[in-house]
């Protein structure tokens, strides 16, 4: 029998990982916003 991660822990990293990936984006956005663009 696999030992699964605790549920809650889960549910924890999931909202953070987005908000992070969220957060992220913002940042590239301003980012080309004040760079322009150049990818």
């Amino acid at each position: 029998m696999k030992r699964q991660p605790p549920k809650h822990l889960e549910d924890l990293n999931e909202p953070t990982s987005s908000l992070l990936a969220s957060s992220f984006e913002e940042k590239r956005k301003k980012r080309k916003y004040f760079l322009g663009d150049f990818d």
